[in-house]
């Protein structure tokens, strides 16, 4: 039993990292038609429909997705939703309840693809798309779930106007959560605002946001390091330096950049000086800046 439960674990593991990986990849690819379009000043209807297509795969590769998809369940389950009060279905309860869960997670997928586009054909927010999402999912739910349900049965159940506030209420909850926890990495508008700041937020990745830990020139780059990654950019460092200006941090080197919180330690091996940081990596310290490093670690 023990290694069923470590099977079952194991398997579960490698599927979560395997979503994790395809949304972290469709956004990085979502990012780079939203950076195209960004720079040309408008987007075209290409981009726009496979930036979409990008849009509505991370949605459902989220994990919000899923407390969607239980969350729909249970309100309808709770609420009696697609059956008729003291209707007798016997076996066939739950086949309509089976066959209207899948109509109302597919229809607001299908809604998305028509609403999503305008986000960059048009710059239209998230706070706009949603409702509107909301509005249509409802009406087309409303409108297909009752014949289907009867062409299966033989007879009439719940008609549009018995589903419409019930489903209006659904989708508002459940697709209002959805969106408000992913607006920031999926929305075009959200993308222009994030890059308009002349931060070094602006030049990463958004999974890359996060505390500043160093910088480091490379030939013709810069390796931006944060507490969630490294990114390489390509630009002079000393403009990566300028960007960090608002950060708490020093530039310890002709070529290296250092946060204040991510030094452990100074080191010197063979009458050169170190910084130890707590990602583990060793930077080199310029001599002129070894008594302003050393008076800093003493006194912090």
């Amino acid at each position: 039993m023990q290694h069923l439960l470590t099977k079952i674990k194991n398997r579960f593991s490698a599927l979560n990292q395997f979503r994790a990986q395809k949304l972290d990849a469709g956004i990085t690819r979502l990012e780079t038609i939203y950076a195209q379009a960004n720079r040309r000043g408008k987007a075209s209807l290409r981009e726009a429909l496979r930036a979409t297509r990008h849009v509505v795969a991370a949605q459902i590769l989220s994990m919000e997705f899923y407390f969607f998809l239980v969350g729909v369940t249970l309100l309808a389950l709770v609420s009696g939703t697609f059956v008729m009060p003291g209707a007798e279905y016997d076996s066939t309860r739950f086949l309509i309840v089976f066959i209207s869960m899948v109509l109302a997670t597919v229809v607001p997928v299908i809604m998305a693809f028509i609403t999503t586009p305008f986000n960059l054909l048009y710059t239209v927010g998230m706070a706009v798309l949603t409702p509107a999402c909301i509005v249509l999912s409802t009406i087309i739910m409303s409108l297909i779930q009752p014949p289907v349900i009867t062409a299966i049965l033989g007879h009439e159940v719940l008609g549009f106007w018995d589903l419409i506030p019930v489903m209006l209420v659904i989708y508002a909850l459940t697709l209002s959560y959805l969106m408000l926890q992913q607006v920031d990495r999926l929305s075009y508008v959200a993308y222009k605002i994030r890059h308009k700041s002349p931060g070094l937020e602006s030049l990463l990745p958004l999974k890359l946001h996060g505390r500043l830990v160093s910088l480091s020139a490379q030939d013709h780059y810069v390796e931006i390091v944060t507490e969630h990654g490294r990114h390489l950019q390509r630009m002079p460092f000393s403009e990566a330096v300028e960007m960090a200006r608002n950060e708490k941090g020093m530039q310890i080197h002709r070529s290296h950049w250092a946060a204040c919180n991510a030094m452990i330690a100074m080191e010197k091996k063979a009458e050169r000086y170190f910084v130890k940081l707590h990602t583990g990596t060793v930077l080199p310290v310029a001599k002129s800046r070894v008594a302003q490093l050393t008076n800093y670690l003493a006194n912090r």
